[in-house]
């Protein structure tokens, strides 16, 4: 069995993956994704919504209304002596009913339904006049079928400093001073069992399907040697080169890709690692 492990920005691994990553860039054109079809949503597509305030007389009816009364949500004293409540808290499924309330576009639409909540925890308690805000992010959408799933990541967030943190992060873009920027694709070979046998099949074989993968600018490789004369981690690395974002995603997802990607278990009997790196040329003569 081989491993493959790609590091690099949150944008970056988006663009590879087709499937939004946390960290990565939000778009708000102000149409909701609800009223968008898959040709219309984009990955990262964002609904913000909220505030709203959770009050104590929504925790009473919801604990009367479902039968859910444990005490956390019921009994002021024995809350409150618990420190991980510290007080009367809403029930978790309180919470997430109104944020659903929060985020969803009621008219019909190409939205048909929801079919349920993927990997959903309670990690903070949410207490009584506490406000919520929903930030609702697309992270995947296929394109093929006429009735399909588009799979959605979601954040829930109090009235704490958390909210105010993120708001001034984003309200300071990045200076645009890059010049000369590329992306490239680090594929770094383990220790093989045989080096001729690597080299040779390399060259011959693997070289030629690699350079066929649309969107190259460059591609190079080499061996490893370590300045303290040790062994270096990696017997090679080559580098595949793209010009730009879009140009390394279609690579990448291209049929040339998957076929030399495949050709990869017939000779790297070291195993193999890629990084994506976004690369800005800081001198060049």
């Amino acid at each position: 069995m081989q491993r493959t492990a790609i590091q690099a920005t949150p944008d970056i691994l988006t663009a590879v993956g087709n499937r939004w990553v946390t960290g990565s860039q939000r778009h708000d054109d102000g149409v909701h994704p609800f009223r968008k079809n898959l040709a219309q949503l984009r990955i990262g597509d964002t609904i913000v919504g909220g505030p709203r305030q959770v009050t104590l007389a929504d925790i009473d009816h919801f604990a009367e209304f479902t039968g859910d009364t444990f005490y956390a949500h019921t009994d002021p004293e024995a809350a409150a002596a618990n420190p991980l409540f510290g007080g009367i808290v809403a029930h978790g499924y309180l919470v997430v009913s109104l944020a659903a309330g929060l985020f969803v576009d009621p008219d019909p639409g190409p939205v048909l339904a929801n079919f349920g909540v993927d990997n959903l925890r309670f990690l903070t308690p949410v207490k009584a006049e506490d406000s919520l805000t929903v930030t609702l992010t697309p992270s995947s959408s296929p394109r093929a079928a006429a009735r399909t799933t588009v799979k959605c990541a979601g954040r829930r967030r109090g009235q704490s400093g958390r909210r105010s943190r993120r708001h001034l992060r984003r309200s300071h873009p990045r200076r645009q001073r890059r010049k000369r920027m590329s992306f490239k694709v680090a594929v770094c070979y383990g220790q093989p069992e045989d080096t001729e046998a690597f080299d040779a099949y390399y060259r011959d074989t693997h070289m030629p399907l690699a350079r066929k993968i649309p969107g190259l600018s460059d591609f190079t490789w080499g061996k490893c040697s370590a300045l303290d004369g040790g062994q270096p981690p990696y017997y090679a690395i080559a580098s595949l080169v793209f010009p730009d974002a879009d140009s390394m995603k279609s690579g990448l997802q291209s049929d040339e890709m998957k076929q030399a990607g495949k050709d990869v278990r017939n000779f790297a009997t070291g195993g193999v690692t890629m990084y994506v790196q976004e690369e800005e040329s800081v001198y060049n003569q």
